[in-house]
């Protein structure tokens, strides 16, 4: 055999083991190829949906929800479905304003504060109290009082009996309450007088008696001008409009609750 011959045959055995080879690489390709894809089925088969897709779902009253798969492909998630919209009664209800109770009707109320709505019936206040006016006088009165026994002067006994008979009177014929102002002279005028008789009948004659009795029935003329007489009556519609009231809302944004009114 020659050597181009020798050549040759080396050269044929070479090609045929790369052959081989390349074959055997390309079966063992395609061998992992096909066990990757088997694999791949085998774990789609096992997963319940695709994660993260969406299907449509039923909800009530026929309409259509989304039902979304969780992440691991296990399940479906619960079916969500979108809520009707609010009746238009509720919108309108949610908007109302706030008002006080003392001064508007009781249907102007929001229906989930009943208590509100007992609370407009409550009795308005009697009036505003201006005693303290009448006090003021009755203290001119009794200081000039002292002042007299004090500089042994009659002549201050003049303004001091007459701050006192006529001082709440004024004051209350000032507020326009003349049948206030005709009690309280009443009271002042009478009371005193009655007191002196009474402390003189007690004693056979005598001035001590007189002197504590009158003094007495003044005293209590005063307190009875003061705390019962000195409070100015409203009218029903002032009295609604003056009084403060309680008011309460509740509506979808929130619940408030305040005090409200003129003072």
């Amino acid at each position: 055999m020659t050597t181009y011959d020798r050549r040759m045959a080396r050269g044929t055995t070479r090609g045929v083991a790369l052959l081989t080879f390349a074959a055997a690489l390309a079966v063992g390709a395609e061998a992992r190829g096909q066990s990757r894809r088997g694999a791949h089925r085998e774990r789609s088969a096992e997963l319940a949906c695709v994660p993260g897709a969406q299907l449509s779902c039923a909800c009530r009253g026929g309409r259509e929800g989304i039902q979304v798969c969780d992440g691991s492909g296990a399940r479906l998630l619960p079916c969500e479905c979108d809520e009707p919209a609010a009746p238009p009664g509720d919108s309108v209800r949610g908007s109302e304003p706030v008002h006080p109770v003392g001064a508007t009707p009781a249907a102007s109320v929001s229906p989930a504060t009943p208590w509100a709505r007992n609370a407009s019936l409550a009795p308005a206040p009697s009036g505003r109290w201006y005693g303290w006016q009448v006090l003021l006088c009755d203290l001119a009165a009794e200081g000039f009082g002292v002042a007299a026994v004090l500089s042994r002067s009659a002549i201050l006994l003049v303004p001091s009996g007459a701050l006192h008979a006529l001082g709440g009177p004024i004051v209350h014929w000032s507020h326009g309450n003349a049948g206030r102002g005709f009690a309280s002279l009443g009271l002042r005028l009478g009371l005193p007088l009655v007191g002196a008789l009474i402390g003189a009948a007690a004693n056979n004659g005598s001035s001590a008696p007189a002197i504590v009795g009158g003094a007495a029935g003044s005293v209590v003329s005063i307190a009875l001008d003061i705390a019962w007489l000195a409070r100015e009556p409203r009218s029903p519609a002032l009295s609604a409009s003056r009084t403060p009231g309680v008011f309460a809302s509740v509506t979808q944004q929130g619940a408030a609750l305040g005090v409200a009114g003129s003072f």
